[in-house]
């Protein structure tokens, strides 16, 4: 509801009011602002990761870490060539 507020219905009043949301009683309350309060950290969480996967310097340690640390790739490749003979 309130994401529909914000996107479709605030632009239209050009901030000359405000939305309410009523639920059925305070558990509710607590639940609805605990499930917005995850979907905000969620939102927050998944444009950090854009983020830091367009960096270049990212991108380069991940490569790093992946072809020179403990052989980290060839391990990998290994077993999932082992899953996909012994499956």
């Amino acid at each position: 509801m309130v994401e529909h507020y914000r996107a479709h219905v605030a632009p239209l009043l050009e901030g000359q009011a405000k939305a309410m949301v009523v639920v059925a009683s305070r558990l509710e309350a607590v639940r609805w602002t605990l499930m917005n309060a995850i979907m905000e950290a969620l939102d927050a969480h998944t444009q950090m990761s854009k983020q830091a996967l367009e960096s270049e310097a990212v991108r380069s340690g991940i490569k790093v870490i992946l072809l020179h640390h403990a052989r980290l790739w060839e391990a990998l490749r290994a077993k999932a060539r082992a899953g996909r003979t012994s499956g």
